[in-house]
Parts: C-alpha cells; structure tokens; sequence
C-alpha cells in the first residue's frame, strides 16, 4: 500500500485548522502521533499563530521554544495582550519575542483603554519596537501612549491597523524639534483611529489601496488621500469631519482606481449629517471617471426628523442622484443607503414620505444591479 502523498497531509492538515473546533485542533496534534515524519508539519501549523496574555502559562511557552529552536521559526502572527502583565510575564514574553525569526504580523491589544504602554518593563518595550521594525502586518489596539517612534520606525510594514489615544500636542511639539521625522513606507492597508497626527507623518509612495479612517478630521487626513489618490481601491470614512470649504475639499481629488467608497456617522442629529452626507457628495462630484464599483452610506440615524427635515434630505437625495447618474459613475453596482429614521411624524406618513423621496429622487436605483436600502423606522 503506497503512503498518503505529503501534499494531500498537508490540505487535510490546512482544512482541520480552517475549522478551528476544539475536535478538528486535537484531530491535528494526534497526526503527530501517528508518525514522527509528520510531527514537522503538525508543529508548522500548531505554532504558526500563538497568543500570549495575563493568564496563559509563558513561562513553560518560554521554556519549550528555549529548548526546541525550531518551534520559534514556525511562529508567523503573535498576539500578545498588554493588561495585567506582571514584570515576570513581560520579561518572559521579551524574550520570546525575540527569538522568533520569521514573525510576519504583530497584534497588541490592551484591554483597558486606561492602561498606557509606558508602564510596561522596558525591555518589553524594547522587544516589541525590534518586531515593529521586522513585521509586515501590524495591529495594536487602546494602547494609550504608545511611542509614535515606533509606529514611524516600520519600514517593512504592509498593513497597518492602529486604535490609541495620544497626546497630539507632545507629538507636534517632538516632530518641531525634529525628534520624530516623517517615514516612507509601502503600506498598500491602512487603518486608523483616534490618531490624527499619524497621517501627516506616513508617505506612502502612491502605495496604499486601502484606507480606513475613523474619528479623524477630513483636514487631518485629507494629505495623506491626496499622496495615495492614484492607488487608492478602496475608502472607509467614519465621523470624519466635513465641514470644510467645498473647493478644498474638492481641489485637486482625482481617484483613477477607486472601486468603494463607504460613509458612516454616528452622529444622531440631522444637521451634522446633511453637512457630511453633502461633503461625500462633494468627494464624488470633484474627480474625473473612476472605476466605482460600490457605494455605502452606513450607520447613519435621523432620531428626531421632521417634515422640514425629511424635505432637507429630499433634496440630498436629488443631488446624490445627478452625482450617480453621471457618466463616470455608470459602472456602479452597489449602493448602499443604511438609515435610522425617527421622529414625530406619523410611522406612515414618514415611511411614505422617505420612500417616496428615495425612489422618485434616485432612478439611479433602478440601474444598479446590487441595491440594498436598511431604512429602519424608529418613531417616538
């Protein structure tokens, strides 16, 4: 009888992972039961993605890569949990960090956003900023005060997905006194919140495809779109600010490649949101033909409309709808119109007022061969 061929090991082996089930995981270590000759392949997957927190056990995980070298080379995603490390803990996973010699994606994540990075050992710090300068997928979650030098210091990142709270001021005042320089790198994904002194110091290179920007001000960003606008494929703007002059905003905008574009607000009241609903349509009416393939307008609620408020957005719609229909956007396949309606009108009188205003405003609907209205109706 001839062995199973390694390959077809390898796609069992791959699809018992992908299920991710306690059985399909101990169905993967027994493999290596079976014969030693597979030991090698349960090991690369075993140990290809490992988490580290408060409550696992690193000192035995220290011990076993001490002892097995090899074991660290299979290591590829480390996800490490800052919160309630004890200077033991962090010493350990130091160490651990630094012998992993292939380590491709970091995450850090704090799971008390009061919780500032600075409180950690230093040689953990110094650990993390030698995986930050290696990695090239790199995500850190509410981690307050954590050094902008070695977010800068990622030269051979791809990715980049940022959640923290810094001191805008601190930074500005270390960037003057030329402590932190501007950095080139190659991301082509980038996502960030609540850092708005970030974009300013990344020059992508026309590299970036994908920009996801939450809680930062359209002024803030606004340099950072114009250095990628060639590259761009796809934009996510979330209560950004847009209440900007028109011809800024539309000034020199021009986005060859871009295929979705996605506007969500979280603010509840109406006037914030004309004022962003009209500066994204700003953004679409500013730029030459575009690939345009998908357009969300998500997460945004009217709690308390009126009839006045419902004609405001009427005429929203009749702009929304002469952008659509114009030929640069004829590609268009998605549309997206996710809303929250409440109000004192009567439930009917607002539904058939706000269905009525989308359907006669926006025959653009009719055209699009993927159309999805989420209109909830929440009367008060």
């Amino acid at each position: 009888m001839n062995p199973i061929p390694f390959d077809v090991i390898d796609l069992i082996l791959d699809l018992l992972m992908q299920e991710n089930t306690s059985v399909s995981l101990q169905a993967v270590r027994s493999c290596a039961l079976v014969a030693s000759a597979l030991t090698p392949h349960v090991q690369r997957r075993l140990f290809a993605t490992i988490t580290l927190t408060a409550e696992t056990d690193n000192a035995s995980f220290e011990s076993i890569l001490a002892s097995h070298t090899q074991l660290a080379s299979h290591v590829q995603i480390m996800s490490i949990c800052i919160s309630r490390l004890t200077p033991e803990d962090a010493t350990r996973i130091a160490s651990v960090l630094c012998m992993l010699s292939h380590l491709q994606s970091l995450e850090l994540e704090s799971i008390d956003p009061q919780e500032s990075f600075l409180g950690i050992p230093y040689a953990f710090q110094i650990a993390i900023l030698g995986c930050f300068q290696k990695v090239v997928s790199l995500q850190c979650f509410w981690l307050r005060d954590l050094p902008i030098r070695f977010i800068v210091s990622c030269t051979q990142l791809k990715r980049l997905s940022i959640w923290t709270f810094l001191d805008a001021g601190q930074i500005d005042a270390q960037v003057n006194a030329g402590l932190i320089k501007r950095t080139t790198c190659q991301l082509d994904h980038l996502t960030v919140d609540h850092l708005s002194c970030l974009p300013p110091l990344i020059d992508t290179q026309h590299s970036l495809v994908t920009l996801n920007v939450c809680n930062i001000s359209f002024r803030d960003v606004l340099p950072l779109i114009r250095g990628s606008q060639q590259s761009l494929t796809h934009l996510y703007l979330r209560s950004s600010n847009f209440n900007l002059d028109v011809n800024y905003v539309g000034f020199g905008l021009d986005f060859p490649s871009l295929q979705s574009l996605t506007f969500e607000e979280t603010n509840t009241c109406c006037d914030p949101i004309l004022t962003i609903l009209n500066g994204a349509l700003t953004i679409l009416e500013c730029g030459p033909a575009t690939p345009l393939r998908e357009l969300k307008f998500v997460g945004i609620e009217f709690l308390m409309l009126d009839l006045h408020d419902v004609l405001l957005l009427k005429e929203t719609w009749k702009r929304l709808d002469k952008v659509l229909t114009h030929a640069r956007y004829q590609g268009l396949i998605t549309l997206m119109l996710g809303m929250t309606l409440g109000g004192v009108l009567a439930s009917d009188t607002l539904g058939d007022v706000v269905r009525d205003s989308i359907l006669q405003s926006l025959p653009m609907l009719a055209s699009a061969s993927e159309v999805v209205l989420r209109l909830r109706l929440d009367i008060t």
